[in-house]
């Protein structure tokens, strides 16, 4: 058994560490690092028996001569929801506290950029990404199909029981919001927290697109793989925040997200799925879950009164408006989207 004190003096040299662990954060692009709020979060260093903890914003970092393992990244799963096949990924150690992150209409789990998912990583979370149904590698479903949010919820605990998550903090952005929020009414008791990015509750007359962003949204798909990915960039000049655009990089991602799986229509049934789900408002209301609501001040696809909305709806819901971001999940947002869903973990009794 190592010298106690020789373990107390690693541990403060593992917390000056921790204090640094802003150099983490700067990643490419990134304008903004949570270093202030990594450095509030620390707490004492403790000894447990061969292995140094470190709590940083509620999670539990380890150090020593006998570590658990942690895996920062792992190969595709795929996880069986009924008669469907839902592809996921994972990042981080599954000692942690599990965050599952949900895309929005007709996108994959790309939409959740690896950097981002490795800045929860850092946080302590055990990150996972999956594609919906009708998505990337997931099960393509045919013409005329239907099924509902609820449905495409239960993907999402399929994905968990794969995993081997009883609980997660359930992250969704955009459609995957309204996801998140249906997981949390049917699904409660595996939904330990909720974050609602870039959402709405289901309720006519609340976060109205513009004219010109809902024409975008419902058109037709196009013919070709090139054509959809200019109609897509079309669709982001009209609902980003043209000074933290980088169309390079977003041709580059359509690109890559097409490459990888390209499902004309399917994004359609998605559209029909939330359609058909209708309101959410007084299920929401009834909730008892952490919640936090984050949406963009110049979001014109889903406007930011639908954030206001669901953040007054849920009891005790943080509610974090972006100023600058439109709907979009830029690397300009990240750190204050990583530090906002932290603090909500940190609520939580895992």
């Amino acid at each position: 058994m190592p010298d106690p004190s020789l373990m107390a003096a690693a541990a403060v040299l593992v917390r000056s560490a921790v204090e640094t662990i802003d150099r983490r954060y700067r990643r490419p692009g990134w304008r903004v690092h949570p270093k202030k709020e990594v450095r509030k979060a620390i707490k004492e260093p403790r000894v447990a028996g061969w292995r140094i903890e470190v709590s940083v914003g509620g999670h539990v970092h380890r150090w020593g001569t006998a570590p658990q393992p942690r895996t920062r990244h792992r190969p595709m799963g795929t996880a069986r929801s009924g008669e469907i096949d839902i592809a996921y990924e994972t990042f981080g150690s599954s000692l942690d506290p599990p965050l599952i992150l949900l895309h929005g209409l007709g996108s994959s789990m790309l939409v959740w950029p690896e950097d981002l998912c490795e800045g929860f990583v850092d946080r302590g979370f055990f990150v996972v990404r999956m594609d919906h149904r009708d998505s990337g590698l997931s099960t393509v479903l045919p013409d005329g199909a239907r099924y509902t949010l609820a449905d495409m919820a239960a993907d999402a605990i399929a994905v968990l029981d794969h995993a081997g998550c009883e609980r997660a903090v359930v992250c969704g952005y955009s459609l995957g919001g309204m996801v998140a929020q249906t997981a949390a009414v049917v699904f409660a008791e595996r939904v330990a927290g909720l974050v609602s990015i870039s959402s709405h509750t289901g309720e006519p007359g609340v976060g109205d697109s513009t004219p010109e962003a809902h024409a975008a949204l419902t058109a037709p798909p196009a013919a070709t793989i090139e054509a959809q990915v200019e109609a897509d960039l079309a669709g982001y000049r009209i609902w980003s925040n043209p000074e933290w655009r980088n169309e390079q990089a977003e041709r580059e991602y359509l690109e890559r997200s097409y490459r990888r799986a390209w499902h004309p229509g399917a994004s359609q049934r998605q559209f029909k799925a939330a359609a058909r789900s209708g309101s959410r408002a007084e299920a929401l209301a009834a909730l008892d879950v952490p919640a936090l609501v984050v949406h963009g001040s110049l979001d014109t696809l889903i406007g930011p009164d639908a954030g206001r909305r669901t953040a007054e709806l849920i009891d005790g819901a943080t509610h974090l408006e972006i100023e600058g971001m439109g709907h979009e999940l830029t690397p300009q947002v990240w750190a204050q989207i990583i530090a906002a869903v932290t603090a909500l973990s940190a609520r939580i009794s895992w």
